[in-house]
C-alpha cells in the first residue's frame, strides 16, 4: 500500500509534469515527495527551509521571503506545514501567480481562498490535500 506521501507525490508527478518549476516550501528532515519529483520530473525543483538541513536546501523565511526564489514557479507545495505559515506560503503563491498544494497536519487547514482564483479540497484515494490554483499556470 502506498503512503501518503507517495500518494502525493504521484499526483505532482501527473499534474505538473510540464511545469518549469516547482518549489517546496518547509522541507524540514522529510524530503521523499521532494527526492521522488526529482526522479521522475524534468521541472526545475527548489526546496525552501527556515534551516538548510541539506546540502540543496534554500534557506528562507516565509514571513519575509525572498520572493526571487519564487518567480516563474508553477507549483509551491507544502507536507504538514505548521498552521501558522499557511497564510505566509499562500501570500508566496499570490505575488507570484503560483498554484498551491498542502498536505495539512490531519485537518489543521486554514481557509485560503482569499489568496487563490479557487481553492478547495481534493481527495487522493484517502489522503486530503488542499489546493490553491491561480491563473497563470
Amino acid at each position: 500500500m502506498k503512503s501518503e506521501l507517495d500518494l502525493v507525490a504521484e499526483y505532482i508527478v501527473k499534474e505538473y509534469n510540464d511545469a518549469n518549476k516547482i518549489v517546496e516550501i518547509g522541507i524540514g528532515n522529510e524530503k521523499r515527495v521532494y527526492t521522488t519529483l526529482s526522479k521522475l520530473l524534468d521541472s526545475k525543483l527548489l526546496a525552501v527551509d527556515l534551516y538548510k538541513n541539506y546540502e540543496f536546501v534554500k534557506k528562507d523565511d516565509v514571513f519575509d521571503p525572498d520572493l526571487d526564489l519564487y518567480q516563474g514557479t508553477n507549483l509551491i507545495y507544502a507536507i504538514r506545514p505548521p498552521i501558522e505559515i499557511q497564510k505566509p506560503i499562500s501570500e508566496i503563491c499570490k505575488k507570484v501567480q503560483s498554484h498551491l498544494l498542502i498536505k495539512p497536519i490531519q485537518n489543521e487547514i486554514q481557509d485560503l481562498s482569499q489568496f487563490f482564483q479557487q481553492f478547495h479540497l481534493k481527495n487522493i484515494k484517502k489522503t486530503a490535500v488542499y489546493l490553491g490554483k491561480n491563473p497563470k499556470t
